[in-house]
């Protein structure tokens, strides 16, 4: 009796890349030779249903019986800080709890530094063998870089601004501010 794959661990993706893994169970009832000119029994391999649960969920993956699609998001707690049009301050940690409708601007936005995230999947078999398999996600900081720059509306005039942020390289990146604006990055107030 087995899941298959054997493997626990089904592999290493990036964000937003388009993933798809199957998990099944068998088992085998071997044959016996036959005696004395009489026929023996084959071996027998039986599929059992699985039904997979999600540990660690994500909302951009299906889980549907014994399968694992879709694609990993906001896999990791970044910090960020947008201010609403009444000057409010609303501190999130993933791109897509910025509520839209009520975003003046990103004020700040640093990358989470860990490197991977594993997503951890209960599979269950009708006999009841139960077994953890595990996804694990790649940080990709590019990600992140081209989602700030993706909630920054840059008008026909803007001031580029350079600020350091931990990416892959600890290089520096720039900054569109479409205030035309210097901002104090210490106190995350518009100048």
């Amino acid at each position: 009796m087995a899941f298959l794959p054997t493997n626990t661990v089904l592999g290493t993706t990036d964000e937003f890349k388009n993933v798809s893994y199957a998990i099944t169970y068998e088992t085998t009832t071997l044959g016996t030779a036959g005696i004395g000119g009489l026929a023996g029994t084959p071996t027998v391999t039986t599929t059992q249903t699985v039904t997979l649960t999600a540990i660690d969920p994500n909302d951009t993956i299906t889980i549907a019986g014994n399968k694992i699609t879709g694609y990993y998001s906001e896999s990791f707690q970044n910090a960020i800080e947008y201010r609403t049009p009444d000057e409010q301050l609303v501190d999130v940690q993933k791109f897509n709890q910025i509520d839209k409708t009520n975003n003046e601007h990103l004020i700040y936005y640093k990358a989470d530094v860990n490197k991977t995230r594993d997503y951890h999947y209960l599979a269950t078999a009708s006999g009841g063998a139960t077994q953890v398999y595990t996804v694990t996600v790649m940080n990709n900081w590019n990600t992140g870089r081209d989602e700030m720059l993706s909630y920054i509306d840059p008008p026909t005039q803007y001031k580029l601004h350079t600020v350091t942020w931990i990416n892959m390289n600890n290089e520096p990146i720039v900054w569109v501010n479409n205030l035309n604006q210097p901002i104090n990055w210490i106190n995350k107030l518009w100048v």
